[in-house]
């Protein structure tokens, strides 16, 4: 009875120490995003800004090591901006889903560092040129529906709270739009979006 007793204790302490190491943590924050135009012309377009909400399972391996599951409504977007008037500039956002997984090191308590992939759902495009109305996604489909990006990430903790600075850098062609010169020929173009995070977040120990 007594080695059962001690048994259950094991167990038990065991599995306080392993949820010890979960936790879940919320965010928001803003982005600063545009894409970088590969090809045969140079087209450097501006960025614009956006929100994003986000919630991330995190898992403690060691003093040194955790893993970091992001979930995020993240708002991107550019800025096209043309020499002949205002009325011409074309301004797109998009919406995404992204899942962005993440291993961090711990420089020291308190700083980490993270790097990861970014693998975005495209949920709404939205263009308009000028003061004109917005063309929605049955109007404009000039984007691909998934992304693909590369993460690294610096993060700061004090307690339960914690802020971020995270660059996503887009390894997937999101263009789904033909391209053209001044002349009207086609053009080999690519389109690669670029975004800066600046977030605020607290962690839930479970």
């Amino acid at each position: 009875m007594k080695k059962f007793a001690l048994l259950i204790f094991a167990i038990a302490t065991t599995f306080q120490a392993v949820y010890a190491q979960f936790g879940v943590g919320v965010s928001v924050g803003m982005n600063n995003s545009t894409v970088e135009i590969k090809g045969e012309t140079e087209i450097a377009p501006d960025p614009t800004y956006h929100y994003f909400i986000g919630l991330s399972p995190n898992y403690v391996l060691n003093d040194k090591f955790s893993v970091n599951l992001d979930f995020q409504y993240s708002g991107k977007g550019y800025l096209f901006s043309f020499d002949t008037g205002d009325e011409l500039n074309m301004v797109t956002k998009l919406r995404y889903l992204d899942f962005i997984p993440e291993v961090q090191y711990h420089i020291f308590p308190g700083l980490s560092l993270g790097i990861g992939v970014s693998y975005g759902i495209l949920l709404e495009e939205k263009s308009k040129f000028g003061n004109q109305e917005w063309m929605t996604d049955d109007q404009v489909t000039n984007t691909k529906s998934t992304d693909i990006g590369l993460t690294g990430t610096l993060r700061g903790n004090y307690k339960n709270f914690f802020a971020f600075l995270r660059y996503n850098h887009g390894i997937k062609n999101i263009s789904n739009a033909p391209f053209h010169d001044q002349n009207g020929h086609p053009v080999n173009q690519k389109q690669y979006n670029r975004n800066i995070q600046l977030g605020i977040g607290y962690n839930f120990t479970i």
